[in-house]
C-alpha cells in the first residue's frame, strides 16, 4: 500500500477520534451544568453573604472562576466547530485548552487550600484533577504523534 492510499485510510473523524469527539460534545455540556449547580446557586439569597464572610478573597476567587469556565465554553464550542470542519489548528487549541484545565484546576486547588487552610480538598476535586490529568496524559501524545490527526486535521 502507497503512502498516499494509507493516509485516505486514516483521513476522517474515525478511530480514537470519536472518543474526543464524544469529549468535546460533552465539555460544555458539563462545564455549564457545573456552572449553574456550583456558582449560581451562591447568587441566591443570604448565600453571597456567608460566602463573603468567610474569607475576603472568596468572592474573587469565585467570580474568577466563573469567569474562566464560560471562557472554557467558549473555547471548546470553537474546538467542535474546528473538529468538525477538521481544520488544521485544531490539535493544537485542543492541547492547549486540556494542558490549560490541569494547570486552572491544580492552581484553583492551591489557592482554595491556601486562604482556607482548614478546608480540605474535596473529593470532587481530586477526582476531577485525576480525570484531567489522565486526559493530558492520553490525548496531548495522540495528537501530537496520531497519524490521523495529521491526515485528518489539514484544512
Amino acid at each position: 500500500m502507497s503512502e498516499i492510499e494509507d493516509k485516505k485510510d486514516l483521513q476522517g473523524l474515525g478511530g480514537w477520534l470519536v472518543l474526543v469527539g464524544l469529549g468535546l460534545v460533552l465539555t460544555p455540556i458539563r462545564l455549564i451544568y457545573s456552572l449553574v449547580t456550583d456558582h449560581l446557586p451562591l447568587f441566591e439569597s443570604n448565600a453571597w453573604q456567608n460566602v463573603t464572610a468567610v474569607h475576603p478573597l472568596l468572592p474573587s476567587l469565585l467570580w474568577g472562576e466563573i469567569i474562566l469556565n464560560l471562557g472554557m465554553v467558549l473555547v471548546s464550542l470553537y474546538l467542535l466547530y474546528l473538529f468538525f470542519a477538521t481544520k488544521k489548528q485544531f490539535p493544537k487549541i485542543y492541547i492547549g485548552l486540556v494542558v490549560f484545565a490541569l494547570v486552572f484546576i491544580l492552581t484553583d486547588a492551591l489557592i482554595v487550600q491556601s486562604i482556607l487552610p482548614n478546608d480540605q480538598t474535596d473529593a470532587d476535586t481530586i477526582k476531577e484533577i485525576v480525570r484531567i490529568a489522565i486526559m493530558v496524559a492520553i490525548w496531548v501524545p495522540y495528537m501530537l504523534r496520531s497519524k490521523r490527526v495529521k491526515a485528518t486535521f489539514i484544512r
